[in-house]
């Protein structure tokens, strides 16, 4: 009796206080939009074990493990409430579509764009694309380029160029239960009732579509490329003589006759001194097309740059001027595969090492190359596999908080900072390449079933689980 007297009110307190232990800890804090995890135990690397921390970025390469039989078995159950599957297929890129340069020239002028994307410290120039108008005799200005693939952007009138091919991080998902777990309609690509797009419209080749296996993307329209653009655009001395007296050299009738020759060191020399000849009225610009170009580009934008250096949309320019534009669907049945960010533990803490640069953008994972461009194809007979084609946006809006938690992370990821020597903290960026150490979010999401196709019959990285029956 004594003993119960002493122990009882002990007994007790300690019940309320672990009561409210586990209401604090678990019905306040634990439960987020989803309650496990499920992977593959072959995903999950050595240092991950080490330190019991999934890494954010770990979806930015994947090569599955998860059936979707798994997966099915999973969702099935009576105790999951939401089983949403996520298959990284890699980085893949949509349509490529034109930047137009103003003023248009009305004499020999010399353009040129000098592309470059940045991890938030450093700039990493990408591609320069030049062009050279001449006068002609017919009144006409002839247009000569430096590169084969500017050719379908060649015009007697304004001075075109092709916006960057930018390769974007693609996700597969079930757009049933992703939508359960998000809030977020991707009905249009739902496997069976997909929408078509702009690779399935109007002057798409109906033989290519048959070859393929389409890839129906919906893109994050909350996502920006990070793409920055140095132009520069002179007067050129020449005059309808002096290109009679190129004719003459090369011994052609037309000017542009010589562009046959592109390939030829020759011209490549000739075209060099064009360029570095003495302009005036110059105009310079540095600019950021950022807010401008969206993952997938699913509606073909281009933009103009003004005199002035704002930027304005092709499509509402072309409505007030009748303006030229060019898209580009050329590598959209190409694409990268990629593996997770390989950590290192040292004893100055986590180190990842660049394995090696692309056009000189640093690459920190190993990417496989998968795929070939449409003209590739087309000149050597080879099969093409797959075609994306982007159907469709999707907002995250303000749900970027709530899906921002790592590892439901693949729509906003958590900033990663680069503090420089003076302590000041700079946000990183992923560049528009693959390889990127920031892993960008998910930019485009297409079904599983497309994933399946892609990754092989055992696509999915990750599966987030949500228990039935859990109230309180």
């Amino acid at each position: 009796m004594l003993s119960l007297s002493f122990f009882l009110p002990i007994a007790l307190f300690s019940i309320k206080n672990m009561h409210g232990n586990i209401h604090s800890d678990i019905a306040e804090h634990s439960r987020g939009i989803y309650d496990l995890l499920v992977r593959s135990p072959d995903a999950i690397s050595d240092i991950e074990k080490d330190l019991g921390i999934v890494p954010e970025n770990y979806l930015g390469g994947g090569r599955g493990g998860i059936s979707l039989a798994q997966w099915n078995e999973i969702k099935n159950r009576e105790d999951i409430e939401i089983a949403a599957p996520v298959a990284s297929l890699g980085y893949f890129t949509g349509i490529n579509s034109t930047l137009g340069v103003l003023p248009s020239p009305h004499q020999a002028s010399a353009y040129r764009v000098e592309y470059s994307t940045t991890d938030g410290v450093n700039d990493y120039l990408y591609n320069t694309y030049e062009q050279v108008f001449l006068e002609s005799s017919d009144n006409i200005l002839a247009n000569l380029v430096r590169q084969t693939e500017m050719f379908s952007f060649r015009h007697p009138i304004h001075a075109l160029f092709p916006l960057p091919v930018t390769y974007n991080h693609l996700v597969g998902i079930d757009a049933e239960e992703e939508e359960k777990l998000t809030g977020i309609s991707f009905t249009s690509i739902v496997f069976g009732k997909e929408q078509k797009g702009l690779a399935q419209g109007f002057g798409s080749d109906p033989e290519l579509l048959e070859k393929v296996h389409i890839i129906p993307v919906m893109q994050l329209q909350d996502s920006n490329v990070v793409v920055k653009a140095k132009i520069e655009v002179g007067e050129l001395p020449f005059t309808n003589e002096d290109t009679l007296q190129f004719e003459e050299q090369w011994g052609v009738s037309d000017i542009d006759e010589i562009i046959s020759y592109i390939d030829d060191a020759n011209y490549q020399q000739f075209f060099k001194e064009l360029m570095e000849t003495q302009k005036t009225n110059t105009i310079y610009h540095e600019l950021e097309f950022t807010e401008f170009l969206k993952p997938f580009n699913a509606e073909g934008k281009g933009i103009v740059v003004k005199e002035d250096g704002s930027l304005v949309d092709m499509d509402e320019y072309n409505q007030s001027v009748s303006y030229a534009n060019s898209t580009n669907w050329n590598n959209i049945t190409r694409y990268y595969l990629a593996d997770p960010v390989n950590y290192k533990q040292t004893d100055e803490g986590l180190r990842v090492e660049k394995i090696g640069e692309e056009n000189g953008i640093p690459i920190y994972r190993h990417l496989e190359e998968k795929g070939i461009r449409i003209t590739e194809a087309n000149q050597s007979q080879e099969l093409l596999s797959v075609m994306t084609d982007a159907v469709g946006f999707y907002h995250i809006d303000d749900k970027q908080e709530s899906l921002a938690a790592s590892p439901l992370g693949i729509y906003q990821l958590e900033p990663v900072t680069h503090i420089d020597a003076s302590g000041r903290e700079i946000t990183l960026t992923p560049t528009f390449t693959a390889g990127s150490y920031i892993t960008a979010p998910a930019e485009g999401v297409t079904n599983i079933e497309s994933a399946e196709f892609v990754m092989g019959d055992k696509p999915i990285d990750a599966i987030r689980v949500k228990v039935a029956g859990i109230d309180e």
